[in-house]
């Protein structure tokens, strides 16, 4: 008797269709914000938990966002981001000629430098030497609003080519936040950390859900060794592509840096370095199937730049040709331009580069200006990039290129 392949007497069931997952691989140059995206969406699960969440590699969700140690390790680098800033803010003076008063703040102004003069090494003698006794010579050389170190911070845009401050770092350089930092019990909370600068190294994975859609970020480093890895960590974020996966390239710039010069490379700036490696990658085959979104972030810093009257010069310089020459010469005059066609500018100098990058593109590129800091504005694209992208549509006009 042979064997027959029989009609089972029972069903079948299907397997379950596995979740749809947003995948964005994140990429920019360094100081970016990519970091600071990651972050605000750790806040965001902190503040309103109904919507966010976050999990482990195994989507098992995460009970704390921040351990204490992750905080202790952030307090070491909010600490360093002081001193560090504290360090240029005096070295700027000296190179500006502005004097400190006595004999107090110089020798507290040589004692900054003397502690940030082996740079690589400030981050494991921070705990050690960020005491209350330095945090009071920290305030000693903050002083009053008429303060040599006060003018340097004030003018750090004027000379962000020769001395790059954290662009957060602001929001630490108060009496308030100095004095805190010395304290040994405090630790920062998640507002505190957003504003923190520390670099990424290698490719870190991140998963949320996102008012119930799955979100998995992919945040590569930015900085000049990382960058040369960009082809090889690609081709393997795709080769790991599921059925149920949407995948997207997540491009940050900072167009806070369209007057900042590259400091190898004098004839261009560090946004014209962003909009090349941009480029480079629009044009890498293995990516003309992904969607392609551009967070043009750090809009705020941007602002304050192009209101600053010292720096009004830079515009025409790094911009005019992305701009009507009626906008270009009221703003000139000083006369009031709407700060959506300032904007305008920075969107043309990218859409350019799209346009003539992406003619074998299969997949739309889109683009959103962002403030990584601004938990509403994050809240508001995170909400938006979750509804929309699912359908591969983002219909508002505030997402495309012009």
């Amino acid at each position: 008797m042979g064997l027959f392949c029989c009609k089972p007497t029972y069903e079948m069931k299907a397997e379950p269709k596995e979740e749809d997952v947003i995948r964005f691989f994140m990429i920019g140059m360094g100081s970016a914000g990519k970091s600071t995206v990651i972050r605000q969406l750790m806040k965001l699960c902190v503040d309103f938990p109904n919507s966010y969440k976050m999990y482990d590699d195994d989507w098992k969700p995460k009970e704390n966002v921040y351990s204490e140690s992750d905080r202790y390790r952030w307090k070491t680098i909010i600490r360093q981001n002081i001193v560090d800033s504290f360090s240029k803010a005096i070295k700027q003076c000296k190179q500006i000629g502005l004097n400190f008063t006595d004999d107090e703040q110089r020798s507290a102004a040589n004692e900054v430098l003397n502690i940030c003069e082996e740079s690589e090494t400030l981050r494991a003698r921070i705990p050690k030497v960020y005491t209350e006794e330095f945090a009071r010579k920290l305030l000693l050389l903050y002083g009053d609003e008429n303060s040599v170190i006060r003018k340097a911070f004030n003018h750090r845009h004027e000379f962000a080519g020769c001395f790059r401050y954290p662009d957060g770092v602001l929001h630490f350089l108060n009496p308030e936040k100095i004095e805190a930092y010395a304290d040994e019990t405090f630790l920062p909370d998640q507002s505190d950390i957003i504003y923190a600068r520390d670099n990424t190294s290698g490719l870190d994975t991140y998963k949320f859900r996102v008012h119930g859609t799955r979100i998995e970020i992919h945040d590569m480093g930015g900085q000049a060794v990382e960058r040369k890895k960009v082809l090889e960590f690609l081709s393997h974020w795709i080769s790991d592509t599921k059925e149920n996966h949407l995948n997207f390239i997540l491009y940050v710039a900072s167009i806070s840096e369209y007057n900042v010069q590259h400091p190898v490379n004098r004839q261009f700036t560090l946004l014209d370095e962003s909009v090349t490696f941009m480029k480079l990658i629009l044009s890498l085959s293995q990516v003309r199937q992904c969607g392609f979104l551009i967070f043009l972030n750090k809009c705020d810093i941007f602002e304050e730049k192009i209101m600053d009257p010292i720096l009004k010069a830079d515009f025409r310089k790094y911009l005019s040709d992305y701009i009507s020459k009626d906008d270009l010469e009221q703003y000139e005059k000083g006369q009031k331009v709407h700060v959506n066609k300032m904007r305008t500018a920075i969107a043309n100098l990218f859409a350019k580069s799209v346009t003539s990058a992406a003619v074998k593109r299969e997949a739309p590129v889109y683009h959103r200006f962002t403030c990584a800091v601004d938990s509403k504005m994050m809240e508001s694209i995170f909400s938006t990039i979750r509804s929309e992208l699912l359908t591969r549509k983002l219909s508002s006009n505030e997402w495309i290129l012009p």
